[in-house]
């Protein structure tokens, strides 16, 4: 694990195309890190997640009360 804020760990990241899911992934130091990105067939966003530190944080695509 790494003392980068996560922040800068999310800046910092390679992502990796799940092509199956087509789902955009960032990855620092072997962790998902940052926001997932994902698209349907006809190109609208479906998934957009917030990933810390490989742990599921945030759904970003949830409807606010």
């Amino acid at each position: 694990m790494t003392n980068r804020p996560v922040v800068h760990q999310g800046w910092d990241a390679r992502y990796r195309y799940d092509v199956e899911k087509r789902r955009l992934h960032p990855y620092f130091s072997k962790r998902r890190v940052g926001k997932s990105v994902g698209r349907d067939e006809k190109g609208n966003e479906n998934y957009k997640v917030w990933w810390r530190n490989q742990v599921f944080y945030e759904n970003l695509l949830k409807k606010k009360p």
